[in-house]
C-alpha cells in the first residue's frame, strides 16, 4: 500500500519538501531523485501522475549536473545504455496505463528495497565489459523509467560493476538520464499522461527542486556522499517497505 496523507491543504508543502530533499540528493550524489521522490509522490498524487511529472523535473536537475561532470562523460556506456533504454521505455509507459496501480506500487516496493539491500552490501564484483551486458541493464533502465520513472537502480549496479570513478559515474548517469528522461516526457505526453493532478503539482515542486539543486551543488565537495548515500538508502529501505505492507 502507497503512503497515504489525509490533509488535502499540506500538499503544495509536501510536493516542496520531497522534491527538496529529492534534489538535493541526486544533486549531492549523482542519483536519487526518482529513488526518493517516487514513493513519497506515490502516496500524495499517485503512481500515474507522479511517473510524468517526476520525468519533467528531473530533466532540471540533470542540466546543471551534466555541465558539471560533461569532462567525465564514457560515450561508449552512455551510447548503449541509454539506447536500449529507450527501447525499453515506451514498453514501460504502456504498462502503466495497463497495471492496476496496486502492482505497480508493489514491484516498486520490491525494486527500491532490493537496490537499497544490493548498495548497501556494496559487493565486489568483476568488470562486465562485454557491450551485451549494457544493453541488458539498458534495456531494463529503460523499462523501469517508462512505468515507474525510476530507471537509475540498473545503471547504478552497472556502475558500479564497471568501477566508474566518482565524476565519471556522475556525469554518466546525467548523460543516460538526459536521454531517458525527454524520451519518458514525449512517451506521457503521447499517452495523454499530463493530467490537471500533474500540472498542479508541478508549481509547489519547482522551489523545492531549485533550492535542492543550489544545496547539493554547493555542499558536494564538503559533504562525504558515501555517508549521506548510506542514510539514503537505510530510509528508501523504510520507504519501500511501508509501499509494501
Amino acid at each position: 500500500m502507497a503512503l497515504r496523507y489525509n490533509s488535502r491543504m499540506s500538499q503544495p508543502l509536501l510536493l516542496f519538501v520531497i522534491l527538496f530533499f529529492a534534489s538535493f540528493t541526486q544533486s549531492l550524489t549523482g542519483f536519487g531523485l526518482m529513488m526518493v521522490a517516487m514513493p513519497l509522490l506515490a502516496g500524495l498524487i499517485g503512481v500515474p501522475a507522479a511517473a510524468p511529472l517526476l520525468s519533467m523535473l528531473s530533466i532540471g536537475v540533470q542540466i546543471p549536473l551534466l555541465v558539471r561532470y560533461h569532462s567525465s562523460l564514457n560515450l561508449h556506456d552512455v551510447v548503449r545504455l541509454a539506447g536500449a533504454a529507450l527501447v525499453g521505455i515506451p514498453i514501460g509507459v504502456w504498462a502503466l496505463g495497463h497495471v492496476h496501480p496496486d502492482i505497480i506500487t508493489r514491484v516498486l516496493g520490491v525494486i527500491i528495497v532490493g537496490y537499497a539491500l544490493y548498495a548497501l552490501g556494496t559487493p565486489s564484483l568483476p568488470e562486465m565489459r562485454t557491450p551485451g551486458w549494457a544493453y541488458g541493464f539498458g534495456l531494463m533502465a529503460g523499462l523501469l523509467g517508462g512505468a515507474y520513472a525510476i530507471a537509475a537502480p540498473p545503471l547504478i549496479i552497472y556502475g558500479d560493476w564497471n568501477h566508474w570513478e566518482p565524476a565519471e559515474f556522475k556525469g554518466n548517469l546525467q548523460g543516460i538520464f538526459m536521454v531517458t528522461g525527454l524520451t519518458q516526457v514525449v512517451a506521457h505526453a503521447i499517452a495523454g499522461n499530463f493530467t490537471p493532478v500533474v500540472w498542479q503539482s508541478l508549481l509547489p515542486a519547482l522551489p523545492g527542486l531549485a533550492l535542492g539543486i543550489v544545496a547539493g551543488l554547493s555542499l558536494d565537495r564538503t559533504i562525504d556522499p558515501q555517508w549521506f548515500r548510506r542514510i539514503v538508502l537505510v530510509l528508501l529501505i523504510a520507504v519501500g517497505v511501508q509501499l509494501l505492507v
